[in-house]
């Protein structure tokens, strides 16, 4: 039983060869290579279908994935430096530019930090269709996805323990049955460029490999840096690196572990679920229930609620500090707000995967509150938000203060009551808060200063 419950597994989908190994609490079990070649999801269903049978797999267990194709693309995107938020932000610009096909696309990235190379990060881009595909059939066969990362990953990993020079470059070449892709990694494990070659091994010609290689260091010498060696990984890592080491000034070595079948699908269990080349957000490593998809829902109302509050807070700081001390709080409060909106579209991202796999309503109140905190007035401060299900529909009730008087709020709050009829909310406001506001009109409170009490209601 406790072999049941620790029980993990590892793919490797590189291509057209396909791997899968069985863990138990970290340790390699078992071993099982697809015989024929996978170059469709019918292939890759067949190849779960059997190795399901082979591990004897009753209950859901989690999965970790290193997956390449050729519509897997790599490329670098020079970026200044910025945050984790605002890096997601540019290179989410990028995506249309930069991907290969015309469907949409799921991407992920490795930083490359400034020292070695040109400041950036290396972008991988694949279609959409196959992460969703590919988490429905793993999801059949009762395997959960944690993460899905490319081969690059990994290369990237083992160079960190392999390279002994801090400074240095290492060019990785990985050898597959048909293919063989060369890398170019510094001494954090930071991939910035990938060149792949097609082969057949009946035909393998060693100096056009040899060829590519000297155009790598070419490059990469052209980008300033300097490689001090060169690694092998691969089924036929030692074979190669006889064929080309007498070649190059700089040590050719074979990544011994490399030349195990189960190597990729070992290492990428090793890899942090939180890893930004993790084409499945980091949140949704958590088990894929109903209770996640709730949980969903709920972070991403109390971020929003959390947002709000703050702003509130700060504007009532406006009115008791001074200046400069503002300023450096309004900057933090963005630096804050753009770390919220960065984990509420990984959360929304999981809500979008785990949709596929568990049917839930769709989380209103979360999207409603999000919504509400990006679009009301700057002027207004929110001190309440309700929101609930009551005869099949949505009835919320808002409530807070406006500034600076009673004659500028109406414009305010007219602009609040167009947002939130219009798309995607086409909310029924009541007439309460214009009626609050003639009352307070009557009262002669029209250029009075200070905070204007609202409250409006509605449904969607």
């Amino acid at each position: 039983m406790a072999e049941l419950i620790n029980a993990k597994y590892g793919i490797s989908w590189i291509y057209d060869e396909c791997v899968i190994s069985k863990f138990t609490r970290n340790k390699l079990i078992d071993t099982w290579v697809a015989p024929f070649a996978v170059n469709s999801f019918e292939d890759f269903e067949r190849c779960l279908a059997l190795s399901r049978s082979h591990f004897k797999i009753s209950s859901h267990a989690k999965v970790s994935i290193v997956f390449s194709s050729e519509d897997l693309t790599h490329t670098f995107v020079e970026m200044p430096p910025m945050s984790k938020a605002n890096t997601k932000k540019f290179l989410a610009r990028n995506i249309n530019k930069e991907k290969s096909f015309s469907e949409e696309a799921v991407w992920s990235y490795n930083k490359v930090s400034k020292g070695t190379f040109t400041e950036g990060a290396l972008l991988n881009i694949m279609p959409k269709h196959k992460k969703k595909n590919i988490v429905e059939i793993c999801y059949n066969h009762k395997l959960e996805v944690v993460k899905i990362v490319p081969f690059t990953e990994i290369m990237g990993q083992r160079v960190t323990k392999l390279n002994t020079d801090e400074s240095g470059i290492t060019i990785v070449v990985a050898v597959f049955n048909h293919r063989i892709e060369i890398a170019v990694t510094n001494s954090r494990g930071e991939t910035f460029f990938v060149r792949d070659l097609s082969i057949e091994w009946d035909k393998f010609q060693p100096d056009r490999l040899k060829l590519d290689i000297e155009r790598t260091l070419l490059y990469t010498k052209q980008q300033s840096a300097v490689a001090s060696q060169i690694i092998i990984m691969g089924l036929r890592a030692f074979e190669v690196a006889d064929f080309i080491k007498s070649d190059f000034k700089i040590p050719v070595e074979a990544d011994e572990l490399s030349v195990d079948s189960s190597f990729w699908a070992h290492q990428v269990q090793s890899i942090s679920n939180r890893s930004t080349n993790n084409f499945i957000p980091s949140s949704l490593y958590a088990t894929l229930t109903q209770k996640s998809v709730l949980n969903v829902g709920t972070w991403a109302a109390a971020a929003s609620v959390v947002t709000a509050i703050s702003v509130t807070l700060l504007i009532e700081a406006l009115q008791l500090e001074g200046s400069e001390r503002l300023q450096y709080q309004l900057a933090e409060l963005q630096s804050e707000l753009e770390v919220i909106d960065s984990q509420y579209n990984d959360a929304m991202q999981q809500n979008q995967v785990v949709a596929l796999l568990v049917e839930q309503p769709n989380p209103i109140p979360a999207w409603f509150l999000y919504s509400l905190g990006h679009n009301i007035p700057t002027s207004m401060m929110l001190s309440k938000a309700s929101i609930e299900l009551k005869n099949q529909a949505w009835h919320f009730q808002l409530e807070g203060a406006n500034n600076p008087t009673l004659a500028n709020s109406i414009h305010q709050l007219e602009i609040l009551e167009n947002t939130l009829q219009s798309a995607p909310w086409n909310a029924t406001i009541n007439n309460q808060w214009r009626n609050a506001w003639l009352d307070q009109l009557k009262q002669g409170k029209v250029y009075d200063d200070g905070a204007i009490a609202f409250t409006m209601e509605g449904h969607l």
